[in-house]
């Protein structure tokens, strides 16, 4: 407990040290779990980044590699699935687990917002997406599991 209010943990560890300078949960005293943040993709890019490279942004350390994996993990391990986004294998503190590697951690990791935006990130390829939504995540998300064999297919073909 810093004593803080959320906004000022918000600006102070997140926001200002990767350069999110648009981003915004609106005036609450609380930010909703779903669905709070508002901000643009660049912004938003540098978050997704950041938890691309374990909690490194631009040479900065912005989470410990700890936090960021702990964020990664299933935190629904043991209880009733909601099959909320279909092929989940669990969710992290905002991230779902959509694949695992053949050590059982986390390889692709989504969170998949109802009119916005589905964000992931491949571990094994060492990429992050960014998909927009066209109609609604339940249309939307069918398209994209087509599609990301083919980004994967794409991105093997240009490594040496």
């Amino acid at each position: 407990m810093t004593g803080e209010s959320w906004e000022s943990v918000w600006k102070k560890r997140v926001a200002e040290p990767l350069m999110m300078t648009k981003a915004t949960f609106g005036a609450v005293r609380n930010p909703r779990v779903g669905g709070g943040i508002s901000t643009p993709l660049e912004d938003y890019a540098h978050l997704v980044q950041m938890h691309l490279r374990r909690g490194e942004w631009n040479g900065k350390r912005v989470l410990s590699e700890w936090a960021a994996d702990e964020m990664q993990k299933d935190r629904c391990i043991g209880l009733s699935n909601l099959n909320l986004q279909p092929n989940e294998l669990g969710y992290g503190l905002t991230w779902w687990i959509d694949t695992k590697d053949s050590a059982g951690a986390p390889d692709r990791i989504s969170v998949g917002g109802a009119f916005g935006a589905l964000p992931w990130i491949k571990h094994t390829r060492q990429y992050a997406g960014f998909w927009l939504v066209f109609d609604s995540l339940a249309d939307s998300q069918p398209v994209w599991l087509e599609v990301l064999p083919l980004i994967d297919e794409a991105l093997a073909a240009r490594k040496p």
